[in-house]
């Protein structure tokens, strides 16, 4: 038993051997981050941070297109109560 105590020994002064031992619980305290995250999306596409107040409440109210150069255009409104910032976007669909 001498060769596995020393081994165990030598394995306490690794420090990749101690940093392993704390992954079980990082891996569950991130799930359960993913868990908390999802549930605030509640299945819908993450909203669009407002260039004018900073909220993540920009949302598409309209998309029309394409023009004659392939773009489509989409309107864009900031959902925030006092701010009501608007924007045309231009994309190039894939």
């Amino acid at each position: 038993m001498g060769v596995l105590d020393d081994v165990r020994k030598w394995l306490n002064d690794v420090p990749l051997w101690k940093e392993l031992g704390t992954v079980p619980d990082r891996v569950k305290a991130l799930e359960q981050r993913v868990v908390e995250l999802e549930e605030k999306l509640n299945g819908k596409y993450p909203a669009d941070v407002c260039p004018k107040c900073g909220s993540r409440t920009m949302r598409a109210t309209a998309s029309y297109g394409p023009t004659e150069k392939g773009f489509m255009m989409q309107d864009w409104k900031c959902q925030d109560n006092g701010c009501n910032y608007q924007e045309t976007r231009t994309i190039k669909p894939r």
